[in-house]
Parts: structure tokens; C-alpha cells; sequence
């Protein structure tokens, strides 16, 4: 039977109490959600639990991991950091300076899952490699599933606030030639660039597990959707 978020909440209550308070001092400061707060976390753990399935320590570490892979983008420099003391609050090792292994874990993991995990988080939006752990496999493919949920039309334009819907010329399927993933000239090219997620794009970023390929087909019909017929709208407007 696979984990549960519910029982996985409770079980790492202090974690997961720790990581709502991270992200609403963040709000009260300004620099939160940018579409990567607390509902894309969860989302991505979600898809976790169902990618692992039965394998238990799999998918409790991959949990972990998603409920840490957006610190990156409010921490800056210090994102390390602030993983590794954020893992210490779940596996009771508190302070980026001590040893990431409890000598009694108050959960599952402990020694080498706890520096696995940590390296998924700081690893985890790179290319697909032979060499990534499962952990890290899991949270890849369970955070690109998030990234192309419907919702990712609205998150693209919450990240990306002051970029333009489109750039006319550009729609349907083509992007501007000088977008490129980090730097998309509109939130058409952002989103144009998740299409690049899907199993058989044939790019060093697609999803690899089975069970995430069986999640995400409905959720690229739906988003190539999007492009087909806001370009046929455009075009029927002489646009």
C-alpha cells in the first residue's frame, strides 16, 4: 500500500509545521509565492507518493525532497543552507554544521538517504542523468508533472510578472528565436518550453518513470491544447 500525505504530515509534523511557517514569513517579507509556494510543493509530493508507489523509503524520501526543491528560488546563495537545516528539523539533527545523521532518527530515514535527499533537492532542476539516484528521479519527474498541470498558466504568470502574454508572431508552437529557457522573452515561451518535459521529446529533461508518463498524458493533451487553440484565435483575430 502506498504512503498517504495525510500519514506522512503527521509523521514529520515538526518538518512539515516548520514548512509552512518558512513560506509564510516569506509572504510577510514580500518575497513569496511566485508560483512556487506551498501548493506546488505539495503537488510535486503528491505526485511523488504516486510515482513511488509501494516502495516506502522511496517515497518518503522523495516527500522530503519536494517540500525543500523551491527553496533555491528565495534563498539565493544560501539555499544550501537553509535544505540542510530545514532536513534537520525531520530528521532531528538541527544546524547546517552538524553531522546530517541522527544517531535516533525520529523517522525512516538516517546516514546516507538524509545526504541522498539533500542532493535531490540541490540537483534536481539539472538534466537528466545515468547517475541520479531514484530519489532524485522521482522528485524530476513528480515536479515536471506539476509544471505542466493547468495551473502552470497562471504560476508561469506569477514567476514572470512583468514579461508579455505574447510577443505577436509567436504562437501556436513557435517561439521567439532568442528565448531560451532561463531567459523566454514571454509567458507563451515559458510555457512553450515545458512541452520539452514530455516522455518522447527526446530533450535530456523529459520524464523517465512509467507511472509519471501514465500521470502526465492527459496533462500534455491539455497544455498542447492550450497553444493550438489560443493560436487559432489569434489567427481568426488577423493576429
Amino acid at each position: 500500500m502506498a504512503l498517504t500525505q495525510e500519514a506522512l504530515r503527521k509523521k514529520y509534523n515538526v518538518f512539515y509545521r516548520r514548512f509552512h511557517e518558512m513560506h509564510a514569513q516569506l509572504i510577510e517579507k514580500g518575497l513569496g509565492n511566485r508560483g512556487h509556494g506551498t501548493d506546488h510543493d505539495m503537488l510535486v509530493a503528491g505526485y511523488c507518493l504516486l510515482i513511488a508507489g509501494d516502495d516506502h523509503r522511496l517515497a518518503e524520501m522523495a516527500w522530503l525532497a519536494a517540500h525543500l526543491h523551491s527553496i533555491d528560488r528565495f534563498f539565493g546563495d544560501d539555499h544550501e543552507k537553509v535544505t540542510a537545516e530545514m532536513l534537520g528539523t525531520a530528521v532531528g539533527v538541527l544546524g547546517y554544521d552538524t553531522p546530517m545523521i541522527a544517531k535516533d532518527p525520529i523517522c525512516g530515514i538516517e546516514g546516507d538517504d538524509v545526504s541522498i535527499v539533500l542532493d535531490a533537492v540541490i540537483r534536481h532542476g539539472r538534466r537528466n542523468e545515468d547517475e541520479d539516484s531514484s530519489t532524485l528521479v522521482v522528485l524530476k519527474d513528480a515536479d515536471r508533472l506539476a509544471n505542466v498541470m493547468p495551473y502552470v498558466i497562471a504560476r508561469s504568470g506569477q514567476f514572470q510578472p512583468t514579461l508579455p502574454v505574447i510577443e505577436l508572431g509567436y504562437t501556436g508552437t513557435a517561439w521567439h528565436p532568442s528565448s531560451t529557457y532561463k531567459s523566454p522573452r514571454s509567458i507563451h515561451d515559458d510555457l512553450l518550453r515545458c512541452l520539452e518535459w514530455h516522455p518522447d521529446s527526446g530533450t535530456p529533461f523529459a520524464i523517465r518513470t512509467q507511472k509519471a508518463r501514465e500521470i502526465g498524458e492527459e496533462l500534455f493533451v491539455y497544455l498542447r491544447g492550450w497553444f493550438t487553440l489560443s493560436d487559432k484565435h489569434m489567427k481568426m483575430a488577423g493576429l
